[in-house]
C-alpha cells in the first residue's frame, strides 16, 4: 500500500500510522482501505487536538438564548433550524422563535415562514431586503427579534442567517 508525505502529514497506511506535527498515532485500522485509514486517523487526531466536547445545550436564565445558524452556501440551514426548534420544544420544553435573518435570498424568508407554520413554531421576519438597498438589514432583524421574543415569551431564538459575521456582533453585544 502507498505511503504519502504531504507537508506536515505523514502516513503509512500499510502500518496504520499517522504523524501530524511530529506526533505519531497508531490507528489500528488495518481492515480499512488507505483513504478510510487517513480519514479515521485525521478525525481522531483533530478530535484529540480540540479536546473534549460538551454536547449539552446551555440556556440563559435571565434572557432568551440565541442559537445562530451561520453556514455559508447551500447547507440545509432551514431544515436544520426547524429540527432544532422541534428538539428544543419537544425535548427541552423551550419556546423557540425562528428568525428569518437571511435577507440575501427573498425565498429564504418565505421558507422560514412556511416551515414555522408547518411545525407550529413562532417566526419573526421583517421581509427581504430590496434591490435598491432599502428595507431591513440583518442586524436590525436580529436586534428586533430580541424584543419580539420577550413580548411573545419565547425563551430560545434561532437565527437563520446568510452566514455572515454580523450576527456574531449581535451575540457579543458589539453592534
Amino acid at each position: 500500500m502507498p505511503s504519502c508525505s504531504p507537508s506536515t502529514l505523514i502516513c503509512s497506511t500499510a502500518a496504520g500510522r499517522l504523524q501530524v506535527g511530529g506526533d505519531e498515532q497508531r490507528c489500528g485500522a488495518e481492515a480499512l482501505n488507505p483513504s478510510e485509514q487517513i480519514v479515521r486517523c485525521m478525525y481522531g487526531r483533530v478530535g484529540a487536538l480540540m479536546g473534549p466536547v460538551d454536547h449539552k445545550f446551555h440556556f440563559a436564565k435571565d434572557r432568551p438564548t440565541l442559537h445562530a445558524l451561520r453556514v455559508q452556501g447551500p447547507a440545509a440551514k432551514r431544515p436544520t433550524a426547524g429540527k432544532l426548534a422541534l428538539l428544543l420544544r419537544d425535548k427541552y420544553n423551550r419556546k423557540p422563535l425562528l428568525v428569518a435573518a437571511d435577507l440575501q435570498r427573498p425565498a429564504a424568508v418565505e421558507q422560514i415562514k412556511v416551515l414555522g407554520e408547518q411545525l407550529g413554531i413562532a417566526v419573526y421576519s421583517e421581509g427581504a431586503a430590496t434591490s435598491d438597498g432599502k428595507g431591513p438589514t440583518p442586524v436590525d432583524v436580529c436586534r428586533n427579534s430580541l424584543a419580539h421574543a420577550a413580548l411573545a415569551l419565547c425563551d430560545t431564538i434561532i437565527l437563520d442567517t446568510a452566514g455572515r459575521l454580523h450576527v456574531a456582533e449581535i451575540a457579543d453585544g458589539r453592534a
